[in-house]
């Protein structure tokens, strides 16, 4: 698994990982808000581990609000060159309701669903990965 855990300030954390399903994944740490230049990174990042579109898996165990701006910026059409579907990990029933009202408000240029498990986020982008030959084999991002 190809990926690194980057730290822009104190309290915004992520970690991007490609796996070997060629599944990426992003996992937002200790922070409680996802602000846009958390979110711009991240993008940045995965854009640095691949060479043609990917899915995504997006959790955040402790996150309870997500910047406007972000939330705009992620339905942009930056993103919906990188990833060819998103998948979003929730924990509750209120999470899942604010990601579908989430989902109204900021229509992305690329699918997104909401699970409660990584096992059906994962089943659910098989039919989005690359195809074999356009898999990314990446070198590892080294950062001091």
């Amino acid at each position: 698994m190809l990926g690194a855990t980057f730290r822009m300030q104190d309290n915004e954390l992520f970690s991007i990982t490609l796996g070997e399903d060629q599944i990426i994944r992003v996992l937002y740490g200790y922070q409680r808000r996802v602000t846009l230049k958390l979110v711009k990174s991240a993008v940045s990042q995965a854009s640095q581990l691949i060479t043609v579109k990917h899915p995504l898996i997006v959790s955040g165990p402790n996150i309870i609000y997500l910047d406007y701006d972000a939330g705009k910026y992620q339905a942009s059409q930056e993103p919906a060159e990188i990833f060819s579907a998103v998948a979003v990990i929730t924990r509750t029933r209120l999470e899942q309701t604010l990601g579908r009202m989430f989902m109204r408000i900021h229509k992305s240029n690329y699918p997104v669903r909401l699970f409660t498990t990584e096992a059906e986020a994962e089943k659910w982008l098989q039919i989005y990965l690359p195809s074999e030959s356009a898999q990314s084999k990446p070198t590892p991002l080294i950062y001091a």
